[in-house]
């Protein structure tokens, strides 16, 4: 999904890096040089990641408990050729 959007990705590597390492400041840079960047499908995508949480519960629900209120799922989404596409 992600693969023609390789400097979307490096910006949330490296804010996640940074965040790790207490970096908060370049977090924060990094953050948003990746909002400029985000791929168009993940807008108004909330569902997609209300799905991610429900995949997230069904995995592993001891750990991912605050989840549950979603429910569970099987199904993944992938956004492929400008399309949402279902795989179980």
């Amino acid at each position: 999904m992600y693969k023609e959007h390789p400097s979307f990705i490096e910006a949330y590597k490296n804010c996640l890096i940074a965040y790790r390492s207490k970096d908060y400041v370049a977090a924060v840079e990094y953050s948003e040089h990746a909002e400029k960047l985000k791929p168009s499908f993940l807008e108004d995508a909330d569902w997609y990641f209300d799905n991610f949480k429900r995949r997230l519960y069904t995995k592993e629900k001891k750990f991912y408990s605050k989840f549950e209120s979603y429910g569970e799922s099987h199904s993944n989404y992938y956004h492929v050729n400008n399309e949402w596409k279902e795989y179980k």
